[in-house]
């Protein structure tokens, strides 16, 4: 197993759950590396063409659809007065609302439904609350995306949008699906990438997303003029 990844996958796992996180991740971080390279290299990312200056910062389910088999969708809110008292450490906290939706074609059913998954609470980049509505429904080896949904208090909430895209790039893994990409607003990009670089996210020349040894992440407003990509170095 790659070094990096493993060490990626330790982080992650000791974050989210405790204990060393070694377990039996060799057999999986096969699959999962076969899968995304697979994923990225086919173009299945779908940025072959330009999104229109119409396009908006919140990507539309019928421009998902015609690229993903899935997308998980942030939203974060600043929220300013909270726990807000003298002596207080924890101010100001930041709540990122977490929901997915499964493409129509592979749903249950065929419904077309948003499904809340978890709600996250931050001081900055500090984990410091979590109410998980249920489990993630994806199944193995199906490709999507991580969308930032934001509004004014975006720009104030990229610490805590870093670790909550970190923490879902594990929960998706280990349900073997792949992130393929991580859409956000224009004007966010780099100070997302930036806090990425909290967690040992860092950027990369090296676009050709075929070094076997490394975990990639790619972070684009949905122009594929305009995307930063990533590797994970511990």
């Amino acid at each position: 197993m790659p070094k990096g990844a493993l060490q990626f996958l330790n982080f992650a796992v000791t974050a989210q759950f405790g204990g060393d996180g070694t377990g039996n991740w060799r057999s999986k971080w096969q699959r999962l590396k076969a899968l995304l390279i697979c994923a990225l290299l086919t173009g299945s990312y779908g940025l072959g063409c330009t999104v229109s200056a119409e396009q908006p910062a919140i990507y539309s389910h019928r421009w998902l659809d015609q690229r993903y088999d899935w997308a998980i969708f942030l939203e974060p809110r600043l929220l300013k007065d909270y726990l807000k008292y003298d002596g207080s450490r924890l101010t100001p906290v930041t709540s990122v609302k977490i929901s997915y939706r499964v493409n129509p074609r592979l749903a249950v059913g065929k419904v077309d439904s948003v499904i809340a998954y978890e709600d996250l609470w931050y001081h900055e980049h500090i984990p410091i609350g979590c109410h998980r509505y249920g489990k993630l429904g994806l199944k193995q080896s199906w490709q999507g995306s991580i969308c930032v949904l934001t509004d004014s208090d975006g720009r104030w909430s990229s610490p805590a949008l870093a670790n909550a895209i970190v923490r879902l790039m594990l929960d998706v893994g280990l349900t073997d699906c792949i992130t393929v990409f991580v859409f956000v607003p224009p004007s966010m990009i780099t100070s997302i990438c930036s806090d990425l670089g909290r967690f040992g996210f860092l950027p990369t020349t090296d676009t050709s997303l075929s070094t076997e040894s490394v975990v990639h992440l790619v972070v684009s407003s949905g122009d594929p003029n305009d995307r930063v990509f990533l590797i994970y170095k511990p």
